[in-house]
């Protein structure tokens, strides 16, 4: 697949003056390569398989109105995952065991940067930049082994435990890697800081468990589980200490950049779903989850995690209709990341309602409104505005969508 964008800070918003006009291209190509068997042996279901991801991805940054700006990004990146697998599968009539094992190798690699059409102390500090990342290096590889066991007990014919447990790991996302000069391409951040990243990053590496139970009877359900997770070399931004890049983001933006470190982290929390079936027509279900995590190197709480959340819904429905109507709700996310100014933010509950009609086999219609009463709120994960001249000021989390009306049609033949 390959995928090219052309995206620039004057077309759809105010633009700045003419030497500060930006626009970038960002391409990508890649492909997925999967094959696997399966087979049973005396009881046993076992299934290998080999895969593959590569990944392309450039990225120029120019100024219309400057023929001579030129960025190179991100030059020539590729970053390819080859992996082997395997899992082992038992189930009995009252338990069940899986394990599963993978070994990845990973590489990254990054081609040659520049910069060019600056001026002054900002081109030299750039030029330094450039020549430090150009002659530093830039082909990297990770090999890792992940390990997951899954034990499933019956306690009942409407009632299971469940225990997981397992080693898992992530090689660095090219941003985190390549991003030599200091900039907001952070793959979906957009917190309106500037990163820069760092060739000496190390795989994060988490142990985690994962217990639940599940019942499901006639009138109702409920599935609860709780999990603990500890992450070494967790990948997060931190105040950067490259003395060069803080000199050229303080040029920029008047603001000092972070550098993606690795660091170590505890993630735990819950998810729990239920439904009660209060007749034969009305229906009451809905869902909670709750993630907390902590920095262990420092005493500080992980950037960018939701606070606790859930739903609750009330179905009615009758032999070729439904209408349903939901509370959504968020609280106040106070459990924020010090060490690079993450702001709280408020609590807010949201209604929506939808339904649908069957007028007959094989043909559906569906309505829905989201944010029925039209209430402005801002969730935790929203991004920053960026940009001048808007009714959101700059800096200030962007609000989340206003009251949106949906319909469709669903036709089976």
């Amino acid at each position: 697949n390959d995928v090219a964008h052309l995206m620039d800070n004057f077309s759809l918003r105010q633009a700045p003056l003419p030497a500060m006009y930006r626009q970038n291209l960002a391409s990508g190509s890649g492909y997925n390569v999967s094959l696997s068997g399966r087979f049973e042996v005396q009881g046993f279901d076992i299934r290998l398989g080999v895969d593959g991801v590569l990944a392309k991805h450039e990225s120029i940054i120019t100024n219309p109105n400057n023929p001579m700006f030129r960025v190179n990004n991100f030059t020539d990146v590729d970053r390819e995952v080859r992996g082997v697998f395997a899992e082992w599968q038992h189930i009995d009539n009252s338990n069940g065991f899986e394990l599963g094992v993978r070994y990845n190798h990973t590489k990254a690699r990054a081609g040659l940067v520049e910069a060019t059409g600056m001026m002054g102390m900002m081109a030299t500090n750039v030029s330094n930049l450039a020549a430090a990342f150009n002659s530093a290096s830039r082909d990297l590889r990770w090999n890792s082994v992940d390990a997951v066991a899954k034990y499933r007990h019956t306690l009942s014919d409407h009632a299971e435990w469940t225990v997981e447990i397992g080693t898992k790991s992530r090689a660095p996302a090219y941003q985190e890697l390549f991003l030599w000069l200091p900039l907001q391409a952070t793959g979906g951040l957009a917190d309106g800081r500037t990163y820069i990243g760092n060739l000496e990053l190390d795989e994060e590496r988490s142990q985690e468990i994962v217990i639940g139970f599940s019942a499901d009877g006639a009138r109702y359900g409920v599935s609860p589980q709780v999990f603990f997770r500890r992450v070494q070399d967790y990948s997060q931004g931190t105040p950067s200490t490259h003395a060069l890049a803080n000199r050229v983001s303080m040029m920029m933006t008047g603001a000092m950049p972070l550098q993606f470190e690795n660091v170590d982290a505890e993630i735990w929390g819950f998810d729990l779903a239920w439904r009660v079936e209060l007749n034969d027509r009305l229906l009451l279900d809905g869902i909670g989850s709750y993630t907390r995590g902590k920095r262990t190197d420092i005493d500080d709480d992980l950037y960018r995690l939701a606070p606790f959340n859930g739903s609750i819904g009330l179905t009615y429905h009758r032999d070729d209709w439904t209408i349903k109507t939901e509370l959504v709700g968020y609280t106040k996310q106070t459990a924020v990341a010090a060490y690079n100014g993450e702001v709280e933010t408020n609590g807010y509950w949201l209604t929506n309602l939808a339904g649908t009609w069957d007028p007959r086999p094989g043909l559906r219609f569906e309505t829905r409104i989201d944010n029925l009463w039209d209430d402005s709120y801002q969730d935790h994960l929203a991004g920053v505005n960026r940009a001048a001249g808007s009714d959101i000021a700059r800096g200030e989390r962007l609000l989340g969508p206003e009251r949106a009306i949906s319909a469709g049609i669903i036709y089976s033949f």
